[in-house]
């Protein structure tokens, strides 16, 4: 007998959680749940497009992430306070950024994204982050999530800034942004 992959228990627009509630499919959980989504699905184009381009040196630090996402999505699915994060998933990250910055020149202010499709990856899922960050502090004030789960955004949106600056200099192009912009570290970035 053949699988189905419908249940016709959403069409009125209403979906089950992991948790075991009826949800609309528009509650705040659903779209953190759906940002994450994206966000993987850009992250694994951005792997592919690395992979096309020579440079494959953040392959297994991209599959690793794209592995916590899951881990993240469904503890957002749950939405049971617990999650499957660890701090240590956060300092490997820190340690990855810090390892990518210290190759790269000091920032002089906002990069302009683009120049090649990698780069245009990059950046785009860079934004989708962000989106599933600010998704996720909205579904954690309706919904019992772990903090965590907003540091391990943040630190991914870093992560991806500094992944898009260190392919620039892979793919040997110059950064193109502006240098009369004050504080564009605190901007490009939340902490």
């Amino acid at each position: 007998m053949t699988q189905r992959i419908y249940s016709r228990r959403g069409d009125n627009g209403v979906s089950d959680s992991a948790g075991g509630k009826r949800l609309p499919k528009d509650d705040s959980l659903f779209r953190a749940g759906g940002s994450l989504d994206e966000m993987a699905a850009h992250l694994a184009l951005v792997a592919a497009l690395a992979e096309r381009e020579g440079c494959t040196d953040q392959t297994a630090v991209i599959q690793e992430l794209l592995e916590l996402l899951f881990k993240v999505g469904a503890d957002v699915s749950r939405a049971n306070g617990q999650s499957d994060l660890r701090k240590t998933d956060i300092k490997r990250l820190e340690a990855v950024i810090d390892e990518l910055s210290s190759d790269l020149p000091p920032l002089r202010g906002f990069l302009v994204p683009g120049g090649s499709p990698l780069l245009a990856q990059t950046a785009v899922t860079r934004t989708i982050a962000r989106r599933a960050e600010r998704e996720m502090v909205r579904a954690a004030r309706e919904h019992q999530l772990p903090v965590i789960l907003l540091g391990f955004l943040n630190r991914l949106s870093d992560y991806l800034f500094t992944l898009e600056r260190h392919f620039r200099r892979c793919l040997k192009l110059p950064e193109v942004g502006r240098a009369d912009t004050a504080n564009a570290k605190e901007t490009e970035s939340d902490d």
